[in-house]
């Protein structure tokens, strides 16, 4: 038996036109990168190493706090990876979140359960759980951050 495809139907449209505009806007990004003038770019970055440094650290200690966070998770779950190896295969699932779909969360929940120390189950509930925790926090910091401007705080500074 074979469904038939509808050509027209809304969610083909939707994902035709999510496409189209990313395309768009990755084109328009293109072209105002190749328009920019990279000797005040590179001057900028040379008189500001202690910036790279810094943003290098904070993206160090996030990532290690979200691998911390996941090891926290798995023992509450009933998981327990030693220390140096979950802190491995949170760095190898890690590089695959840039993958479509984060890939790089169920290879995490797989090597767990490949690993024997735990069931896969267990390892997808702690992907979602972290994942909803990451979702929490960027809504209250995005909160905060639109909130800033109408406190008291924000009306001094």
């Amino acid at each position: 038996m074979h469904l038939k495809r509808n050509r027209f139907s809304i969610i083909r449209i939707v994902r035709v036109s999510a496409l189209c505009l990313f395309a768009i806007v990755s084109l328009y990004g293109l072209y105002l990168l190749f328009q920019g003038n990279w000797q005040q770019v590179s001057a900028y970055w040379f008189n500001h190493k202690w910036l790279l440094a810094l943003g290098f650290v904070l993206c160090s200690c996030d990532i290690l706090m979200d691998a911390f966070i996941w090891l926290l998770i798995l023992r509450y779950l009933g998981i327990s990876i030693p220390f140096f190896r979950g802190i491995f295969i949170f760095l190898s699932g890690y590089a695959g979140l840039l993958m479509p779909v984060q890939i790089g969360r169920f290879y995490r929940a797989t090597e767990v359960a490949r690993l024997g120390y735990g069931n896969m189950a267990d390892a997808i509930k702690a992907e979602f759980i972290l994942l909803s925790f990451a979702v929490m926090s960027s809504v209250a910091l995005f909160t905060g951050a639109f909130l800033f401007s109408w406190s008291v705080v924000g009306a001094f500074l």
